[in-house]
C-alpha cells in the first residue's frame, strides 16, 4: 500500500508538479511575448498619429494663414 502511495497514474507526483511547473512558466512566457508585442504595436500607431496630427495641423494653418514659418 505505501508503494502506490505518491503515485499518480504511473507518475510520481513530484513529476506531474515539475511537468505543470514547466507548462506554467512556459504559458508565463508567451504571454510576455504575445504583452510585448502589443504594447510595441500601440507604441508604433501612437507614433504615426502624431505625424498625422502634425501634417493636418500644417495644412489647415496653411489653408487658414496662407504662409507657414
Amino acid at each position: 500500500m505505501s508503494s502506490k502511495r505518491g503515485r499518480l497514474g504511473g507518475f510520481k507526483l513530484s513529476e506531474v508538479a515539475n511537468i505543470l511547473g514547466v507548462l506554467g512558466i512556459i504559458g508565463s512566457l508567451i504571454f510576455v511575448g504575445v504583452e510585448m508585442k502589443q504594447s510595441h504595436t500601440i507604441a508604433m500607431a501612437a507614433q504615426i498619429q502624431d505625424r498625422y496630427s502634425i501634417v493636418s495641423n500644417y495644412h489647415i494653418a496653411l489653408m487658414t494663414e496662407g504662409e507657414v514659418a
